[in-house]
């Protein structure tokens, strides 16, 4: 997170979503923060406390949205989806 921070300086206060940030975000493959299958880290509970400590930090607006992906979306997959 700390080579995206300098970036979002200028939305901060400005009602903008940085969205070029989450291209930054799925590079350092973080997304599915739980998900140990289909391509995702399988961090535990302690990891994605971490991370999620790390980005509220910086910018709450780029956490609450990667949150909501991870927790309400892919979590809900991970636990109910199957291959099919």
């Amino acid at each position: 997170m700390d080579e995206i921070y300098p970036d979002l300086i200028p939305f901060i206060n400005n009602c903008e979503f940085p969205w070029y940030a989450l291209e930054k975000i799925k590079k350092i493959k973080i997304s599915g923060f739980l998900i140990k299958d289909f391509g995702g880290p399988g961090f535990n509970n302690l990891e994605q406390g971490a991370i999620i400590y790390e980005m509220a930090k910086r910018d709450a607006s780029v956490c609450s949205g990667v949150c909501a992906h991870n927790i309400i979306g892919t979590a809900v997959l991970n636990e109910l989806g199957s291959e099919e």
